[in-house]
């Protein structure tokens, strides 16, 4: 079940609603079993909201594993 700011924010990033299905259920790059996802290098992240740690940490961490 998805919810409609999961819904807009896949719209903005011109993803299809099948893939926001998959990656919820654990398709392509997900693990269905944590009822999760799994970030592969050179995935796009994007940071929002309040961080207890600095931005930039965050940053360094995605850089690190490969992410953009």
């Amino acid at each position: 079940m998805r919810c409609d700011d999961l819904d807009a924010v896949a719209h903005l990033l011109d993803l299809d609603p099948s893939e926001v299905d998959a990656a919820l259920a654990g398709g392509p790059g997900g693990d269905a079993g944590l009822g999760g996802f799994r970030l592969d290098p050179g995935d796009m992240v994007v940071f929002t909201g309040e961080m207890a740690e600095p931005r930039s940490v965050w940053e360094q961490r995605a850089e690190a594993a490969g992410l953009v």
